[in-house]
């Protein structure tokens, strides 16, 4: 995790020789400030916080590269719902709007408890790696004349049915928006030009079809409320 608390509550960066706690589980937890990975926050068992599993152990340099667009105290807030259930964001803009970027691969019922808890208390998008696989590139990119042929809304977004032959069918069935990244930490190629933009995909009620609209990615982050 990049923030812990201090006996206060004060969130704390990790710096060398650290002490402090988890903001989730409130047990100890060392800085680790080497020369290769990203400093950080560690619990020296996994066992003692149940959320540490899924949040910010195995942050990749995608994830960071990510969350450096944001502000500090955007990142890692920790939501409570009604029945006392915790979970931590990745992002939590100041207007409730809490931003989940994923690169691993997530089961449907994970992926479902997190909607529902974070719709709950503000309502979320996804970010999906789209770069971890050449495969999903490919798939999208080589159907670009079938988007093309497909029918376009007013304002920008076109409606295809046969979304799961151009992305990943895992994450076709949200209840919230999904923005996949096809970049990732690369610059920008000039001969493909489609690489530096967002894909989101919004589902519609019957399921089956799929609005899609691209934004540029470098004003992404400008363009949340």
């Amino acid at each position: 995790m990049k923030f812990a608390i201090d006996s206060e509550g004060k969130r704390l960066a990790p710096y060398k020789g650290g002490h402090a706690f988890c903001p989730l589980c409130e047990k100890p937890v060392r800085a680790r400030c080497g020369n290769i990975r990203a400093h950080h926050w560690y619990h020296e068992s996994l066992k003692e916080c149940a959320y540490t599993a899924y949040t910010h152990v195995h942050e990749t340099p995608w994830h960071l590269h990510w969350k450096k667009h944001f502000d500090a105290e955007w990142q890692e807030i920790i939501l409570t719902a009604s029945d006392g259930e915790k979970h931590i964001s990745d992002v939590r803009t100041p207007h409730g709007l809490t931003i989940e970027f994923q690169h691993s691969p997530i089961s449907e019922e994970e992926r479902i408890s997190r909607e529902r808890f974070y719709s709950s208390v503000g309502g979320m998008i996804w970010v999906v790696d789209g770069t971890k696989s050449k495969h999903d590139w490919n798939r999208w990119y080589n159907n670009r004349l079938l988007r093309e042929s497909s029918r376009v809304l007013p304002g920008g977004g076109t409606i295809i049915e046969n979304a799961k032959e151009m992305l990943p069918e895992e994450w076709l069935h949200c209840a919230v928006p999904v923005f996949f990244d096809f970049l990732g930490t690369e610059p920008v190629d000039e001969a493909i030009p489609e690489k530096g933009e967002l894909v989101c995909i919004l589902c519609s009620k019957d399921k089956l079809k799929h609005l899609f609209n691209s934004n540029q990615k470098r004003f992404f982050h400008r363009a949340l409320p």
